[in-house]
């Protein structure tokens, strides 16, 4: 028969590997089904309730590491989707899931440590370390933001209403300080504390609504607006394959480019999605760039094409780079614009780390031909620098997939000059898993953060506008062939707080939280030290 302090010790363990089970599920549903993304401080305060029953680093760290696990095996199912694909689909899953797990092991074992070092409270410490990891982890070669919080939240743009000042960060904290609050409000529920803990989350978690409904939108750079056509042309993924298939891919997107240039009488800007054009660019020697098929199409529609392409450069016969890319082509005599992805997905597009072992892609002449779901393995390079595109007082940046996910990026564009921000994507290889869903609502917070319209241009869809404030006002169905005309109002010529600054006052507010609490905590200790003498 157990003795009394290892049955006490059983029921914590059980009810931290509870706590953390629920957490981790709650968590992950609330990022990949985003209609559920107001419950994320529901999910954090279970987490805070089970990292109150740590009593040491290893438990604390074993905490993490089952929440981590959980919550990113939910909230990353979809990997699993590839797999139809190919085999080398499957193995992104636990990839994904496993790049994640130190940064989850630290948010634990580190709130412990801030704790006993600082005098920090491990919940509040949790909240601190979990907000500074989320833009760390968009950092490096191997990094795949996900899971930021922000993007949970795409048809919930009111709570990103803090994001023009705080940034797409500042939804994190809001959330954990929600969360923080509750776990207060949780513990002491029978005192008044508890009671004024409660109203204080409830307080934090409908400010960003209360100011939503209070801001008054930013006056528009240019009063004119502008006629855009985005082609969803639907082009399967064998069919993209196919060598045999490019003719009949060709014609169809020249005539629905042209059918759109006729619907709007000569758009402003006609947009196809991410490595639309069937044949790559052979970019030879080192002349100008230039795509004379495009140039032609472009003057038959009399509107300047932006699609997406895969970008050869070749030098005396040899090829020296390959970008996944974008390009402009004009009607006139203007020559053509390219941008090369800056964000390269890791094994797929980009060997990790190669810079650091002198590794050439092209130090063998090998057939830019591959029959593999990745053709490119790991051959891509990155753009020389973000490329910001001009059309008629429209002034754009372009996004490539999951380029999208990548906060930094498009702020670069906010500050050269952007007042729009254009997403080329292609998930066909998705079929018709959630991902599809779940990636077209990610672009809010771009839109909400720099308050500027989002045009997204997805080959089987879902091909959308999200204005200034984050919100969807129009969108395609999933696996329509069709055109969308949709008509784009420019942002503001003022950037926001957090464009121009960047999260230099998110992490001032942190530095902040960290002086604080600890002086909190040793008033509160003195406070129970002074009663305990009264006595």
């Amino acid at each position: 028969m157990l003795s009394k302090p290892e049955q006490t010790a059983g029921a914590s363990r059980r009810m931290r590997i509870g706590l953390a089970l629920g957490a981790g599920v709650l968590w992950g549903l609330c990022c990949l089904y985003t209609s559920l993304a107001p419950f994320l401080p529901l999910a954090f305060l279970l987490a805070l309730q089970g990292l109150r029953q740590v009593e040491t680093a290893r438990q604390a760290a074993w905490f993490g590491l089952l929440f981590g696990c959980v919550r990113y095996a939910v909230g990353s199912n979809f990997l699993l989707a590839l797999g139809d694909i190919d085999l080398l689909g499957y193995a992104f899953y636990p990839l994904a899931i496993s790049y994640y797990l130190p940064f989850a092991v630290l948010e634990s074992w580190g709130a412990l440590r801030l704790e006993r070092l600082l005098g920090i409270p491990r919940v509040a410490a949790f909240g601190i370390l979990y907000t500074a990891l989320e833009p760390v982890r968009s950092l490096g070669d191997l990094s795949f933001p996900t899971d930021l919080l922000a993007q949970a939240f795409g048809v919930w743009p009111q709570w990103l209403a803090l994001s023009p000042w705080a940034g797409p960060y500042g939804l994190t904290f809001i959330v954990l300080l929600c969360a923080v609050l509750l776990d207060q409000a949780w513990s002491q529920r029978r005192t008044p504390r508890g009671l004024l803990a409660l109203a204080a989350a409830i307080m934090t978690w409908s400010l960003p609504v209360i100011v939503d409904q209070v801001t008054v939108s930013p006056p528009s750079q240019d009063a004119r607006t502008f006629h855009v056509a985005v082609l969803q042309p639907v082009t399967g993924v064998q069919e993209k394959m196919d060598r045999a298939s490019r003719p009949a891919t060709w014609k169809t997107l020249e005539k629905m480019t042209l059918q759109a240039s006729e619907a709007l009488e000569k758009p402003n800007l006609i947009v196809w999605p991410e490595s639309s054009r069937p044949d790559p660019i052979t970019w030879k020697g080192q002349g100008p760039f230039r795509d004379d098929r495009m140039h032609r199409l472009a003057r038959q529609a009399g509107a300047p094409i932006l699609y997406g392409t895969v970008i050869a450069r070749v030098v005396d016969g040899r090829l020296k780079a390959l970008y996944n890319g974008a390009a402009l082509a004009f009607p006139d005599d203007r020559p053509a614009q390219w941008y090369g992805k800056q964000q390269l997905l890791p094994v797929a597009e980009k060997v990790p780390f190669r810079q650091l072992f002198g590794l050439d892609p092209y130090a063998s002449n090998q057939s830019m031909e591959r029959k593999s779901i990745l053709p490119m393995l790991g051959r891509f390079l990155e753009g020389p620098e973000p490329t910001l595109f001009l059309v008629d007082g429209l002034s754009f940046g372009v996004l490539i997939c999951y380029e999208g996910m990548y906060p930094e990026l498009s702020r670069a564009y906010r500050k050269k000059g952007a007042n729009a921000v254009v997403i080329l994507t292609n998930d066909a290889w998705w079929g018709d898993s959630e991902f599809v869903q779940w990636h077209a609502q990610k672009v809010s917070f771009i839109s909400r953060s720099l308050e500027i319209p989002v045009i997204r241009a997805a080959n089987n869809g879902i091909s959308s506008l999200t204005d200034h404030r984050g919100r969807r006002l129009v969108a395609t169905d999933l696996n329509e062939r069709t055109t969308v005309h949709i008509q784009v109002t420019p942002g503001s010529s003022v950037p926001t707080f957090y464009a121009r600054t960047g999260n230099i006052g998110l992490f001032g507010l942190l530095a902040v939280c960290c002086a604080v609490f600890p002086v909190m905590n040793r008033i509160r200790g003195n406070r129970q030290s002074s009663s305990r003498s009264a006595r």
